[in-house]
């Protein structure tokens, strides 16, 4: 008897710590899912960040450079950046620096500069 009951609660703890969380993180998706439209900024789960410029259906057109659209499925949007901070893309470099400027104090061939002849 105590032992089912032992069973019973142990059952009942891992319904909270892991199916329920789960089942609301499935239901927030959803709703995601069901709110999107053209205009907004999202994540797919492959990190592809784009602008929604068409869906339908069940494929989810999302702009990620100029002239540049991919279908996608829509199950396949991971999230919305609309509201998060720097989803403007207020977080770019300044204009001129880039990550890969090479004119930038340096110069030269990135190589030895003596003469091993």
């Amino acid at each position: 008897m105590e032992t089912l009951l032992l069973l019973a609660v142990l059952l009942g703890v891992m319904y909270l710590l892991l199916v329920r969380p789960r089942q609301k993180q499935m239901a927030r998706h959803r709703e995601l899912l069901a709110g999107l439209g053209p205009g907004d900024r999202v994540v797919t789960i492959g990190g592809v960040h784009g602008v929604i410029a068409a869906i339908e259906d069940d494929v989810v057109v999302v702009a990620v450079a100029p002239g540049v659209e991919i279908a996608f499925s829509r199950e396949a949007i991971s999230r919305s950046v609309g509201d998060e901070p720097g989803a403007d893309g207020a977080e770019e470099a300044p204009e001129g620096e880039s990550a890969g400027d090479e004119t930038a104090g340096g110069g030269g061939s990135g190589g030895p500069t003596g003469d091993d002849t």
